[in-house]
């Protein structure tokens, strides 16, 4: 019996990441070889990881880097190993050296048609020079903002908005957290925020707020960021969080994309990913001191499903809509599954507070809970 690829326990954030990364890339490639065989089009997608060895021990050499697993997963399918192709780059020499050996020991690896791009520096013209090969292909990237010279907003705009990429967002929260206040740092920091954000952050930071409040001024500074650089087709950006073995926010990854389909399966997978997932809604975070993951059901009265359910008995109050659009409508910035939603609507529909219309559509098979996306519910007085 073959042995998974994924982390079945993961025990670091790295692992999360790996499977994170792993879970999608899975199954967007395989749509990818499917899409390309069917529609006759150009034979190639991308994966770019700008931040290749983030995260890895060298001190662990049980600690294998994503584009590694990337690879190992994509041998495996003749067609992927035909369309792949590879941007690999970190600015420590040591780790693209330790990459690069790990990927000469991956079987299958010299059929790929497009060997993969190795490079240790900061993001400079040769790394940017290899996307013009691939800047209209499908491409999922990882990107780490703040520690790499060469990485900015504009980057992540071309790739998503003028090219076909997915981005995964690292934000570094504890290095940026630390240099607000350092001399050496001002560059990082307007390259990261620009003058007036980061004039804001740190005239915010001299009344030592609170931790969480901090977090929350770093985030807000961040989003508007990103707001700056999406635009109306983009979907709303994706956040999962990492906290360190200190119980301290170490991280967060943040995921953008113009796909309304890759959007959503993103969101599962962050949403199986998280360590606890409460009702069915996942908490998005990953807290190392917390032990392993765990599904619970609320307890309490105030769960999270229940909040769920109060919130869509006040937002939709005397209204009758399609579950999809109560699904398209409620679920933008939320931790939340169109199967957290269909769980909400049968409660409520136990409880009459909300009339579902059961009507079998000729082509519309029902699912196990004898819904589908467009089957009408009317919400009570």
């Amino acid at each position: 019996m073959a042995t998974s690829i994924y982390h079945t326990n993961p025990k670091n954030e790295h692992e999360v990441r790996s499977n994170i990364v792993l879970k999608y890339f899975s199954k967007w490639s395989k749509q990818l070889v499917a899409t390309i065989k069917q529609e006759n089009l150009e034979e190639k997608f991308a994966f770019v990881d700008f931040a290749a060895g983030w995260g890895i021990d060298n001190n662990d050499p049980t600690t294998t880097s994503i584009v590694t697993q990337v690879l190992t997963l994509a041998a495996k399918n003749r067609l992927t190993r035909e369309m792949l192709s590879v941007i690999i780059n970190d600015k420590q020499e040591e780790k693209i050296a330790a990459i690069t050996e790990s990927i000469t020991q991956i079987n299958l690896i010299e059929t790929f048609t497009f060997p993969p791009f190795l490079n240790f520096s900061e993001v400079d013209d040769s790394v940017l020079g290899s996307l013009s090969s691939i800047k209209t292909l499908p491409t999922l990237a990882l990107i780490d903002l703040w520690n790499y010279e060469g990485v900015n907003w504009n980057l992540v705009q071309n790739l998503v908005q003028h090219g076909n990429a997915d981005c995964l967002l690292l934000l570094d929260y504890q290095a940026i957290y630390k240099s607000i206040h350092k001399k050496k740092k001002e560059t990082a920091l307007l390259q990261m925020f620009g003058q007036r954000q980061a004039d804001q952050l740190q005239i915010a930071f001299k009344d030592k707020p609170a931790p969480h409040q901090k977090e929350r001024l770093i985030l807000n500074a961040f989003e508007q960021c990103l707001d700056t650089i999406t635009s109306s087709d983009w979907m709303s950006p994706l956040r999962y969080k990492f906290y360190n073995t200190k119980n301290k926010t170490s991280h967060f990854l943040f995921f953008l994309t113009k796909n309304k389909d890759n959007h959503s399966l993103m969101r599962e997978i962050f949403r199986i990913e998280s360590q606890i997932i409460e009702d069915g809604i996942g908490n998005l975070e990953f807290n190392p001191n917390n032990g392993p993951q765990r599904k619970i059901t609320s307890q309490t009265l105030f769960g999270s499903m229940f909040n769920l359910e109060q919130d869509l008995l006040r937002t939709y109050k005397s209204q009758t809509l399609q579950i999809i659009d109560i699904y398209e409508n409620h679920h933008s910035g939320k931790a939340l599954v169109k199967k957290n939603y269909i769980d909400a609507l049968l409660n409520l529909e136990r409880k009459n507070k909300i009339t579902v219309t059961r009507k079998r559509q000729r082509m519309r098979p029902l699912n196990d809970s004898g819904l589908n996306d467009s089957i009408f519910v009317s919400f009570n007085k």
